[in-house]
């Protein structure tokens, strides 16, 4: 296949007209950067928990909503909240007897989590604007030996219901 020079020619002129088109869009339109923000801050728990020993221990703020308009949500949507434990070392967790953990809010249980069922949902209902700090109660047993241990927590924002 042979071209002459003008279809060259022609080719190099609409590869350098829409180069200089693309260029002029970008100027008058800008450029559009999207920022993310996570509205999810969770600590870890590290403890010691004492050999042949039950008891309850509150951490409080543990773990922090920021539900607020620059984050996308609107004062009065419902905000479906999924909490799991993570299992940072599987050998801590068999150290215990017995594990509960329930996620407060107000002084009112949300979720309760267990060795059996590590994860559960709730819903905050008629959400205002503003941060949501919850405490979290580890209830427990231990068996022969102490356990310490790093009580891990992903918390994920699964709905918004307006």
């Amino acid at each position: 296949m042979e071209y002459d020079k003008k279809q060259v020619f022609a080719a190099a002129m609409l590869a350098i007209i829409a180069m200089v088109a693309i260029a002029y869009a970008q100027n008058i339109m800008g450029t559009v950067t999207l920022t993310t923000v996570e509205p999810v801050t969770v600590s870890n728990i590290t403890d010691t928990f004492p050999a042949r020993s039950a008891g309850v221990r509150t951490y409080p703020n543990i773990i922090a909503l920021e539900l607020s308009s620059s984050n996308g949500f609107r004062s009065g949507d419902d905000v479906v909240v999924r909490v799991e434990l993570v299992p940072y070392d599987a050998k801590v967790y068999a150290g215990f007897r017995s594990l509960v953990i329930q996620i407060l809010y107000a002084a009112n249980v949300r979720a309760t989590l267990t060795l059996q069922t590590p994860y559960s949902d709730f819903t905050l209902e008629n959400i205002a604007t503003q941060l949501y700090s919850f405490d979290v109660v580890v209830i427990f047993a231990t068996g022969k030996e102490p356990v310490t241990a790093t009580l891990g927590l992903k918390v994920t924002i699964v709905g918004i219901l307006p």
